[in-house]
């Protein structure tokens, strides 16, 4: 009967000594990493923003072999979530909530059904890449406070592996730009649809220009003369600018088009002979500011004044070459 005492008396030591090491920690919990990205801030802000290409990254999926993620239809605006469930690190839900374009993007976390608390991304773009700041953030419920320490060494961990992933693979992009070449641009007949979207939704408006102007010059027996062409007229310039671009597509053509009553917005003109700076960027188009950032360093160097829009003709169908390594963009500028 006495040990029985002994241990009871214990427990209740043990229990009320727990309960009051809670008063000595913090009530809420705050762990932050950092790291630089030679990359474009598109492609970095696309990483995190994005549910589906968080594989790329993941810091937990190489951890817990047990865990299986399940996705909104959603997957990157306001309201996406990221649902998972484990056997090792139990069940749980992250949601995006808010976020400022290549700024800031903010998620809710919920694991097991516990308090909710909050992670965020921070994105400072330069002209040498883009430093991303991963912070996680809440309040601690009273009787785990003094697991606060412990659970903070583990998220910084996660934070650490999680960020290194990203830097890893965004560098990993494959870009290369050719020489440089200075050459005569002739006059163009020039077929061409101006366009407002988001920088998520370039790929599907471009593809929809496309293939109105196809049908237009099938229906016109006309033939094109080059690849199909982009010029953005506006884009993001900053962080925390609105996520909209203007953009034109359009193809060079063999003879003159009347689109007169074809659509308010589709347009027919003919450009001047002019001189230009040319360079064909190979790879992923979603690293081709690398080549812009050449041929912009290769203008200021021999003193060349960049006028007009610049061109990006591709050269590559992507659905006839489906690795992005060999995807060719030729990109020019007008100059004078």
């Amino acid at each position: 009967m006495k040990i029985l005492k002994i241990i009871l008396f214990s427990l209740i030591g043990i229990m009320f000594a727990f309960v009051v090491s809670n008063l000595f920690f913090d009530d809420s919990f705050s762990v932050d990493s950092s790291i630089k990205i030679n990359s474009s801030p598109f492609v970095v802000y696309e990483q995190v923003e994005n549910f589906e290409q968080w594989p790329n990254w993941d810091p937990w999926m190489a951890v817990d072999t047990t865990v299986t993620i399940s996705l909104s239809d959603n997957v990157r605006d306001i309201g996406a979530t990221r649902h998972w469930t484990s056997n090792n690190s139990g069940d749980g839900y992250l949601m995006l909530v808010s976020k400022e374009f290549i700024k800031q993007i903010d998620y809710e976390i919920l694991i097991d059904n516990s308090s909710p608390f909050f992670t965020t991304f921070f994105f400072e773009a330069d002209s040498a890449g883009v430093k991303l700041s991963w912070k996680h953030y809440g309040q601690l419920p009273f009787l785990s406070r003094v697991f606060g320490p412990f659970m903070q060494r583990m998220i910084k961990i996660d934070q650490t592996n999680g960020l290194e992933n990203i830097k890893a693979y965004c560098e990993s992009i494959p870009s290369t730009t050719s020489d440089i070449s200075v050459e005569l641009l002739p006059s163009k007949k020039i077929i061409a649809i101006e366009e407002y979207c988001s920088t998520n939704d370039i790929d599907d408006t471009l593809n929809e220009i496309y293939q109105t102007i196809f049908v237009v010059l099938a229906e016109n027996g006309i033939m094109p003369t080059s690849s199909p062409f982009v010029q953005y007229i506006d884009f993001p310039k900053q962080a925390g600018d609105k996520n909209m671009v203007k953009l034109r597509g359009g193809i060079f053509i063999e003879t003159p088009i009347n689109t007169k009553g074809i659509g308010d917005n589709i347009s027919y003109y003919e450009s001047l002979p002019v001189q230009s700076v040319q360079a064909t960027h190979l790879g992923d188009v979603r690293t081709i500011n690398d080549t812009h950032s050449k041929i912009k360093q290769y203008c200021l160097e021999n003193s060349y004044k960049v006028i007009n829009l610049p061109y990006e003709l591709f050269l590559t169908d992507p659905q006839l070459t489906p690795n992005t390594t060999h995807w060719k963009t030729k990109v020019i500028y007008q100059i004078e």
